[in-house]
Protein backbone atom coordinates (compact mmCIF):
# COMPACT_ATOMS: atom_id res chain seq x y z
CA UNK A 1 0.00 0.00 0.00
CA UNK A 2 1.57 3.33 -1.01
CA UNK A 3 2.08 6.01 1.60
CA UNK A 4 -0.48 8.80 1.58
CA UNK A 5 0.68 12.17 0.36
CA UNK A 6 0.71 14.65 3.19
CA UNK A 7 2.03 18.24 3.35
CA UNK A 8 5.14 17.15 5.24
CA UNK A 9 6.29 14.86 2.43
CA UNK A 10 5.45 17.41 -0.26
CA UNK A 11 7.52 20.06 1.52
CA UNK A 12 10.34 17.55 1.98
CA UNK A 13 10.47 16.75 -1.75
CA UNK A 14 10.29 20.42 -2.75
CA UNK A 15 13.06 21.27 -0.28
CA UNK A 16 15.25 18.56 -1.78
CA UNK A 17 14.52 19.97 -5.24
CA UNK A 18 15.51 23.50 -4.22
CA UNK A 19 18.76 22.27 -2.66
CA UNK A 20 19.50 20.26 -5.81
CA UNK A 21 18.92 23.37 -7.95
CA UNK A 22 21.38 25.27 -5.73
CA UNK A 23 23.96 22.52 -6.19
CA UNK A 24 23.53 22.72 -9.98
CA UNK A 25 23.99 26.50 -9.87
CA UNK A 26 27.20 26.10 -7.85
CA UNK A 27 28.47 23.63 -10.45
CA UNK A 28 27.56 26.03 -13.25
CA UNK A 29 29.39 28.89 -11.53
CA UNK A 30 32.43 26.69 -10.97
CA UNK A 31 32.63 25.78 -14.67
CA UNK A 32 32.20 29.41 -15.76
CA UNK A 33 35.05 30.58 -13.52
CA UNK A 34 37.98 31.81 -15.66
CA UNK A 35 40.94 29.48 -16.05
CA UNK A 36 44.16 30.91 -14.70
CA UNK A 37 47.75 30.05 -15.39
CA UNK A 38 49.74 28.32 -12.72
CA UNK A 39 51.76 30.33 -10.24
CA UNK A 40 51.51 33.82 -8.90
CA UNK A 41 50.10 36.32 -11.40
CA UNK A 42 52.38 39.08 -12.61
CA UNK A 43 51.76 42.45 -10.99
CA UNK A 44 52.24 44.22 -14.32
CA UNK A 45 49.75 42.25 -16.42
CA UNK A 46 46.37 43.99 -16.05
CA UNK A 47 44.41 41.30 -17.90
CA UNK A 48 45.67 38.56 -15.58
CA UNK A 49 44.99 40.65 -12.48
CA UNK A 50 41.42 41.26 -13.68
CA UNK A 51 40.93 37.51 -14.26
CA UNK A 52 42.28 36.75 -10.78
CA UNK A 53 39.86 39.25 -9.21
CA UNK A 54 36.96 37.78 -11.15
CA UNK A 55 37.92 34.23 -10.24
CA UNK A 56 38.28 35.13 -6.56
CA UNK A 57 34.91 36.87 -6.42
CA UNK A 58 33.21 33.95 -8.15
CA UNK A 59 34.83 31.52 -5.71
CA UNK A 60 33.54 33.61 -2.80
CA UNK A 61 30.02 33.52 -4.27
CA UNK A 62 30.24 29.73 -4.70
CA UNK A 63 31.44 29.36 -1.11
CA UNK A 64 28.66 31.60 0.21
CA UNK A 65 26.01 29.64 -1.73
CA UNK A 66 27.28 26.45 -0.14
CA UNK A 67 27.63 27.75 3.41
CA UNK A 68 24.31 29.59 3.46
CA UNK A 69 22.23 27.09 1.46
CA UNK A 70 19.89 26.53 4.41
CA UNK A 71 18.61 30.10 4.01
CA UNK A 72 16.83 29.07 0.81
CA UNK A 73 14.71 26.43 2.55
CA UNK A 74 14.35 27.75 6.09
CA UNK A 75 10.75 28.40 7.09
CA UNK A 76 11.24 31.85 8.62
CA UNK A 77 14.14 34.22 8.12
CA UNK A 78 15.24 36.95 10.48
CA UNK A 79 16.09 40.37 9.12
CA UNK A 80 19.83 39.72 9.06
CA UNK A 81 19.32 36.33 7.38
CA UNK A 82 17.14 37.95 4.71
CA UNK A 83 19.83 40.60 4.13
CA UNK A 84 22.47 37.88 3.80
CA UNK A 85 20.29 36.04 1.29
CA UNK A 86 19.82 39.20 -0.78
CA UNK A 87 23.58 39.79 -0.73
CA UNK A 88 24.34 36.22 -1.82
CA UNK A 89 21.81 36.25 -4.66
CA UNK A 90 22.93 39.60 -6.06
CA UNK A 91 23.28 39.05 -9.80
CA UNK A 92 21.43 35.71 -9.64
CA UNK A 93 17.70 36.56 -9.80
CA UNK A 94 16.69 32.97 -10.54
CA UNK A 95 17.93 32.00 -7.07
CA UNK A 96 15.72 34.65 -5.50
CA UNK A 97 12.80 33.02 -7.29
CA UNK A 98 13.65 29.76 -5.49
CA UNK A 99 13.29 31.49 -2.13
CA UNK A 100 10.02 33.09 -3.25
CA UNK A 101 8.80 29.64 -4.26
CA UNK A 102 9.60 28.25 -0.81
CA UNK A 103 7.76 31.20 0.83
CA UNK A 104 4.67 30.39 -1.23
CA UNK A 105 4.91 26.69 -0.39
CA UNK A 106 5.14 27.37 3.33
CA UNK A 107 2.20 29.78 3.07
CA UNK A 108 0.09 27.11 1.35
CA UNK A 109 0.89 24.13 3.51
CA UNK A 110 1.75 25.52 6.89
CA UNK A 111 -0.99 28.11 7.01
CA UNK A 112 0.97 31.25 7.76
CA UNK A 113 1.23 34.25 5.53
CA UNK A 114 4.70 35.54 4.64
CA UNK A 115 5.62 39.04 5.76
CA UNK A 116 5.66 40.37 2.21
CA UNK A 117 2.08 39.15 1.57
CA UNK A 118 0.46 41.30 4.23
Amino acid sequence: MPHQICPLHVIKELTKGVLKALAKERERLATSKPKLQRGRPSSKDKKTRRLVRKSTSMQQKIRALFQERFLFVKRRLSGSQRQRLVHITRGLPHLRKLRDLMDHIYALFVGHRPRWAS
